[in-house]
C-alpha cells in the first residue's frame, strides 16, 4: 500500500491548527508545543494557533475557542489539526480528562465530550492528536459518513501512561518525524508507522521498563474513503540542486536557515498567488545563511507572538469592501501608504497581526501584485523591549532578513553593496565589523530597488510611537518607500500630532480605529459577559435592561477596547463575588472613560493590606525595567543595549525571601531547586499578584533568546498593557508609592541578591561542554548579567553588602564554572565573555576587569582604595575595558576617571596600540550618534578626551622620544583631533 507519496499533490488548500496546552502549566510541555508550532508554520506553511486553556471555566472556554476554530475554517477543502499536550487521565465514566497538574485541585475538562460536540457536522476533515496519559481513552467511533473524515493519533492507550517530555516523549519524536519527512505526503497511517519505529527503538533506563505505543484509529470514515494527509503547502517553491526548500515567509520565530538538500521534485503551489520556480545556488544559499545568522537579534519575534489572536470575528470588516475604509481599495492599488492610527488600547496591534495572519490580505494584493512574486515582511516595534525592538536599527534588521529569505539571491546583491559601499566583508560566521544606522538605511534602499518587476513587497509596520529614534527618520523611510516600485506599506501608530500632520500633509489614505470598533465592541461585552451564569439568566428574563447595561459600557468605552476589557472583567469578577445587576449598573456608572483615571481606580481599589505589597512588586518591576541590560549585551558582535526585563515569577519570590532574611544570599548552598520548590515559588508569586497588582502586571511572557539556549526558571513579569506602564511612570503616582512604600527598600540590591540565590541554586547536572559552542548552554548568564548590572545601582548605603555580595558571586561562578566544565576551562571565568569572542588567555580578565566592563563603579572604587596595585593588572589594562567596554557602546566616562585618578595610563599598549590610540580608532569608525545627543553625556566625553590627552602628554613628557614614537604621539593627537571635531558636529 502506498500511504507515502514523493510527488504527491497537497489535497487540501489550506491547513489550519490549533495547539492546546494550559494556562499555567507544565512549561515543559509548552517547550515542545512551540517546537510543533515552528514545525508546521516553517515546513508545512500551515495556519497555526497556540491556545492556553484558561483555569477559570476551562470546559466552556475550551468549548467557545473550539467552536471558533470550527466556525473559521472548516471547509471542504481544509484540514483541521487539534493538537493537546498536558496532563490526562481516565475518569469515572471511562473518559478522558484533561489535569492542569496531577493534583487533586487541578481544573480539568472532560475531552470526548468537546469531541463529540465538535465532530458533529464538521465538513472539513479533522486530525486529533493526543499527547498526554491514558490518551486512549478518548478513541470513540462516529458512524456518520456525509461529512469530513476524523483521524485520532495518540501518545499512548488508556491504560498507559506517556513521558511528557526528553528525549523520548511524544511530540518531541512527532516533530522530528515531521521535519525528517516533510518534502513527501504522508498519510496519519504512514505517520503512525513512522512514530512507533522511532518509539521502539528507545531502550529504557538499566535495559527494562516499560516501552509505550502510539494508537492510531480511524474515528470517522467518508464516503469515498479518502484519508487523512499532511503534506506542505508551498508558499514559494524554491529548488536548490533538485530540492524544495521551505522559505520562512512571513515566520515569526527565529528563522532557520537555508538549507541544501538531496534531490526530489517539488510540490506543485495551489494558492491563488503566481507560481514560481527557480534554482537558489549554494553560493546564495550559504551567503543568505551567513547574513541572516549575522543581522538576526534577541527576541526579533517576542512582540507579535505576545499578541492575542482577535477576539471572535473582531475587525474582519476591514475586509470588507462596504467598510468605508477604504482598505481594500488600497490593497489592489498602486497607492504607497496606508495608516491606522487609534488611541491607546484601541486594538492597533491586535488588528496588524490579523492583517499579517489574514489570507485575506494576500488574496486582495493579487491585482496589485499581478504576475510579480509576492513578499509579505513585518515589524513590530515595542518600546518595552530589546533595543532591536525600539529602534531602526532592529527594523531594518528585521525587514532585510525577511526579504532575503524569500528572495535567496538578494544575498549576493548586500554582499556586494556592503563590499563596494561599506567595506565591509561577510566572512564565516560574521560581518566584519558592525553595521550603522545609515548602512542599514542604504542596504535596504537598496535591496527594495531590485523589487518592481517580477517581485513585489508588501510592508507592515506597526505601532511607530514606540519607535526610540527620532520621528524624521521614521518619515524620512515613507518618503523613500513612496519613491520605490512594486514597494506598499501599511502603518499603524497613536494619533500624535506629529504622526497626524504627516498623514494629512502627505494625503495618505488612513482610518481611526477607535471610530469603527462599536460593533467588535458589542460582540465583546455581550459575549463575555454571558459566560456568566448569573448575567445570562437575567439577561434571558430581561432582555431590555442587558441591552441596555450592555450599551453603557459601549458607549463610555469611546472605541478603547482594553477598557472595554479592564471594565468587563472587573465585572465578571464582581458577579463570581456574588454581587447583583444593580451592584453592576453602579460600577458602570463609577467607571471613569479616561484609562489613566480607570488606572488610578484600580490602583486605588487594591486592599490596605496588600497595598505595601503591591508597591515592593510595582518597585521590583520597575527597576528591573530601568535597567539596561539583557542576554544579548553578553554575546560578542550584537548591540548592547536592550531593555527587556528579566524579573521572573521565581526571581520575584526570592527577592521576597531576601528581603525578610538578609543573609540569605550567603547562606544559601549550592544546590539545585527541586521541582516541589520551583512550583512553590511559582504558586507565592501568582497569590502576591493576585492580591495586590494582578490589574497592572502579567506573568506569562516567555523571552526567545539569540544564541542563548537555556531559559530561566519561571515566568517573565511584564505589564499588561504599555498604557499600564505609562500610567504607573507618572509623575502624581509616585506619590502613591512613596505614601504605600517601603522608604527603606533598596530594589537593585534585591534584584542582585536575588540573581545571585538563583545562580547558587542552579542545576549543572546535563550541560555538554564537548562544542565550540557550548559556552552559550551554560545556564548563569542571564542571571550574571542581572547581578552585574543591578549591582551599579544600588543606593549609596549598601554598597558594602553589594561588595560582599559580588565577591561570594565571583567564587559562586568559578566552583560552577569549573563543575560545569570538568575543570577544563583556564583562567579567570570571566574569560569567556562576551560570548563568541576570540580572546586570548592573555588578556588576564579578572573579576575587576568585569566589574569594570559592566561600569560597578562602587566596587571598583571600594578593591582600589584597598589594592592600589589591582590597578596595574596583566594583559588588557582596566583603562581599555573603561574606554571600550564590551557590554556598552557608550564610553564609560565616570569609570575613566577614576582608573585615572588611580594611575590608569594611557600610554599602556595592548594589541599593538596604545589605550588612547584604540579609544580613538574606536569612536573615530563607529557611529555613537544615538548617545552624542545627550548633551550631559557628550560634555563629559568631551572632559574625557582633554583628560586623556593631558595625561598620555605628560606621562611621555620626560621621556626621549625616537622619531618613530614621536609620529605615534603625531598620529594619537591628529585623531584626537578628529574625534572631537566628529563629536562637535554631530551635537
Amino acid at each position: 500500500m502506498n500511504i507515502a507519496r514523493p510527488e504527491g499533490v497537497a489535497r487540501y488548500k489550506d491547513v489550519h491548527a490549533l495547539l492546546l496546552s494550559w494556562e499555567n502549566g507544565d512549561e515543559r510541555m509548552y517547550d515542545e508545543l512551540e517546537k510543533l508550532q515552528v514545525t508546521l508554520e516553517d515546513f508545512y506553511h500551515y495556519s497555526v494557533e497556540l491556545w492556553k486553556i484558561p483555569q477559570d471555566e476551562p470546559t466552556t472556554q475550551l468549548n467557545q475557542r473550539l467552536h471558533q476554530f470550527k466556525t473559521a475554517w472548516a471547509k471542504r477543502d481544509s484540514l483541521l489539526l487539534v493538537y493537546y499536550a498536558g496532563h490526562g487521565k481516565v475518569n469515572n465514566s471511562r473518559h478522558n480528562e484533561w489535569m492542569r497538574t496531577t493534583k487533586s485541585d487541578s481544573p480539568t475538562v472532560e475531552w470526548n465530550h468537546l469531541q463529540a460536540v465538535f465532530v458533529s457536522d464538521l465538513l472539513s476533515d479533522l486530525f486529533i492528536i493526543l499527547d498526554c496519559c491514558h490518551a486512549g481513552s478518548a478513541i470513540q467511533e462516529y458512524k456518520q459518513r456525509q461529512f469530513g473524515a476524523v483521524d485520532v493519533l495518540t501518545a499512548c492507550g488508556f491504560e498507559s501512561t506517556t513521558p511528557v517530555f526528553g528525549e523520548h516523549c511524544f511530540t518531541r519524536n512527532l516533530v522530528h518525524q515531521l521535519r525528517d519527512d516533510y518534502t513527501i505526503e504522508q498519510t496519519t497511517e504512514y505517520i503512525h508507522a513512522k512514530l512507533l519505529q522511532r518509539l521502539n527503538s528507545y531502550v529504557p533506563l538499566g535495559g527494562s521498563g516499560p516501552r509505550v505505543s502510539a494508537i492510531r484509529f480511524p474515528l470517522r470514515g467518508t464516503k469515498d474513503n479518502h484519508t487523512i494527509r499532511l503534506i506542505c503547502i508551498p508558499r514559494l517553491a524554491v529548488v536548490a540542486e533538485g530540492r524544495t526548500v521551505p522559505l520562512l515567509a512571513g515566520t515569526r520565530k527565529r528563522p532557520s536557515n537555508i538549507e541544501q538538500r538531496g534531490s526530489t521534485e517539488s510540490a506543485e503551489q495551489e494558492s491563488g498567488l503566481p507560481t514560481i520556480k527557480r534554482v537558489v545556488s549554494k553560493q546564495d544559499s550559504d551567503l543568505c545563511n551567513l547574513l541572516v545568522e549575522a543581522m538576526q537579534f534577541e527576541n526579533q519575534y517576542t512582540r507579535i507572538n505576545s499578541i492575542r489572536p482577535v477576539f471572535s470575528q473582531t475587525f474582519q470588516w476591514i475586509f470588507n469592501e462596504d467598510s468605508g475604509t477604504g482598505f481594500t481599495d488600497w490593497l489592489k492599488c498602486e497607492e504607497k501608504i496606508y495608516w491606522i492610527t487609534g488611541k491607546p488600547g484601541s486594538g492597533k496591534s491586535t488588528m496588524m497581526k490579523m492583517i499579517v495572519d489574514h489570507p485575506s490580505t494576500q488574496n486582495l494584493l493579487k491585482p496589485w501584485a499581478a504576475s510579480r512574486e509576492l513578499h509579505l515582511v513585518s515589524h513590530f516595534f515595542w518600546m518595552k523591549g530589546s533595543m532591536g525592538q525600539q529602534s531602526l536599527f532592529g527594523f531594518y534588521r528585521s525587514l532585510i532578513i525577511q526579504m532575503l529569505l524569500q528572495w535567496p539571491e538578494l544575498a549576493t546583491v548586500a554582499a556586494n553593496f556592503l563590499h563596494d559601499k561599506a567595506h565591509i566583508r561577510v566572512e564565516r560566521d560574521a560581518l566584519t565589523r558592525k553595521l550603522s544606522l545609515p548602512v542599514y538605511n542604504a542596504l535596504f534602499k537598496n535591496l527594495a530597488a531590485h523589487y518592481g518587476t517580477s517581485h513585489c513587497l508588501f510592508i507592515i509596520l506597526d505601532s511607530l510611537d514606540e519607535c526610540d529614534d527620532d520621528d524624521r527618520l521614521i518619515f524620512d523611510f515613507l518618503d523613500d518607500v513612496s519613491v520605490l516600485k512594486g514597494v506598499k506599506v501599511c502603518v499603524s501608530s497613536r494619533p500624535s500630532r506629529i504622526f497626524m500632520f504627516h498623514i494629512l500633509h502627505k494625503n495618505h489614505s488612513h482610518l481611526r480605529l477607535q471610530d469603527l470598533t462599536r460593533g467588535d465592541i458589542e460582540v465583546f461585552v455581550h459575549t463575555m459577559l454571558n459566560t456568566s451564569r448569573s448575567y445570562a439568566k437575567f439577561a434571558q428574563d430581561d432582555r431590555v435592561a442587558a441591552r441596555d447595561l450592555e450599551l453603557d459600557i459601549v458607549m463610555k468605552a469611546a472605541g478603547v477596547f482594553l477598557w472595554v476589557s479592564l471594565v468587563v472583567h472587573r465585572l465578571l469578577r464582581f458577579l463570581d463575588d456574588g454581587s447583583s445587576i444593580s451592584d453592576l449598573r453602579a460600577a458602570i456608572h463609577d467607571d471613569p472613560p479616561d484609562l489613566n483615571a480607570l488606572y488610578y481606580r484600580m490602583l486605588s481599589s487594591i486592599p490596605a493590606p496588600s497595598r505595601t505589597s503591591a508597591s515592593v512588586i510595582l518597585s521590583m518591576v520597575r527597576a528591573s525595567q530601568s535597567l539596561v541590560y539583557g542576554t544579548e549585551s553578553l554575546v560578542y558582535g550584537t548591540d548592547t543595549k536592550t531593555a527587556e526585563p528579566l524579573l521572573t515569577t521565581i526571581g520575584l519570590s526570592i527577592s521576597y525571601m531576601a528581603r525578610a532574611d538578609p543573609r540569605m544570599v550567603f547562606e544559601t548552598k549550592l544546590e539545585p531547586f527541586s521541582a516541589e520548590e520551583l512550583q512553590d515559588l511559582e504558586n507565592y508569586c501568582d497569590n502576591q499578584l493576585h492580591h495586590s497588582i494582578n490589574k497592572f502586571l502579567i506573568a506569562d511572557t516567555r523571552m526567545e533568546r539569540a544564541g542563548i539556549q537555556y531559559e530561566l526558571p519561571g515566568r517573565l513579569i511584564s505589564f499588561t498593557h504599555q498604557s499600564a506602564r505609562e500610567f504607573l511612570e507618572q509623575g502624581e503616582v509616585s506619590n502613591w508609592f512613596m505614601e504605600h512604600g517601603d522608604p527603606n527598600l533598596d530594589a537593585k540590591l534585591l534584584l542582585l541578591e536575588s540573581a545571585v540565590i538563583q545562580i547558587k541554586r542552579t542545576s549543572l547536572d546535563t550541560m555538554n561542554v564537548s562544542t565550540h559552542e557550548a559556552v552559550y548552554h551554560f545556564p548563569c548568564w542571564s542571571l550574571l548579567d542581572q547581578a552585574m548590572r543591578s549591582a551599579a545601582n544600588v543606593r549609596p548605603e549598601n554598597v558594602p553588602k553589594m561588595v560582599e555580595i559580588l565577591n561570594e558571586l565571583d567564587s559562586v561562578m568559578s566552583a560552577h564554572i569549573q563543575k560545569w566544565s570538568n575543570n577544563s576551562i583556564s583562567g579567570h571565568w570571566s574569560r569567556l565573555l562576551p560570548l563568541g569572542s576570540l580572546k586570548l588567555e592573555d588578556w588576564a580578565d579578572n573579576f575587576l576587569a568585569l566589574a569594570v566592563n559592566y561600569n560597578v563603579l562602587e566596587y571598583v572604587r571600594h578593591k582600589l582604595q584597598f589594592d592600589d596595585a589591582a590597578i596595574e593588572k596583566s594583559g588588557r589594562p582596566l583603562l581599555d575595558y573603561a574606554t571600550r567596554s564590551d557590554f556598552s557602546s557608550s564610553v564609560l566616562v565616570g569609570m575613566a576617571s577614576l582608573l585615572l585618578d588611580h594611575g590608569a595610563d594611557p600610554n599602556d599598549t595592548f594589541a599593538g596600540e596604545s589605550i588612547l590610540e584604540r579609544f580613538l580608532t574606536f569612536w573615530q569608525g563607529s557611529d555613537h550618534k544615538r548617545d552624542i545627543l545627550d548633551s550631559d553625556y557628550t560634555r563629559s566625553v568631551l572632559s574625557l578626551l582633554d583628560r586623556l590627552e593631558e595625561t598620555a602628554y605628560r606621562r611621555q613628557r620626560d621621556v626621549l622620544l625616537s622619531l618613530n614614537r614621536r609620529r605615534f604621539i603625531n598620529t594619537c593627537f591628529s585623531l584626537l583631533r578628529t574625534v572631537r571635531d566628529i563629536i562637535l558636529e554631530i551635537f
